[in-house]
């Protein structure tokens, strides 16, 4: 099948490829001896030619490298403070006030039926438990 003519070479596919192989855009990159901003852009140009989203942003690293890259279509994320301290501390990324939108999360501790839990699991299992007894009382 011919390329379409809005697409001009290969690369672009390649990296796909990569991506989809790897599972990672940061991976991808590094194989073909690119940066990630750069790999992320050329996924979005890529997007752009065929008029489709090819990939699904869906880890915290690979959302942050698209906001950093910036571009078309490239807007402000909603990530952890903790997942961002260092691009915030660094300046590469700035947090954007939010006025009248509730933003907490609740977290839910999960792990494998049937498994004991051990160790440094077992004590913030229980540094939990207790948080939430007090909370509830």
């Amino acid at each position: 099948m011919p390329l379409p003519s809005r697409v001009s070479d290969l690369t672009g596919f390649d990296l796909l490829l990569s991506v989809t192989r790897t599972g990672s855009i940061g991976r991808a990159a590094a194989e073909h001896g690119i940066s990630q901003p750069a790999a992320s852009a050329r996924m979005r140009l890529l997007e752009a030619q065929l008029g489709l989203a090819l990939i699904e942003l869906s880890s915290t690293t690979a959302i942050k490298a698209a906001v950093a890259a910036g571009g078309a279509g490239s807007g402000p994320a909603v990530l952890s403070s903790l997942a961002v301290a260092a691009e915030l501390s660094a300046g590469t990324l700035r947090a954007v006030p939010v006025i009248g939108l509730d933003l907490t999360r609740t977290l839910r501790a999960v792990w494998t039926a049937g498994r004991r839990l051990t160790g440094p699991a077992r004590d913030l299992y229980a540094i939990a438990a207790r948080s939430g007894r007090r909370a509830r009382t």
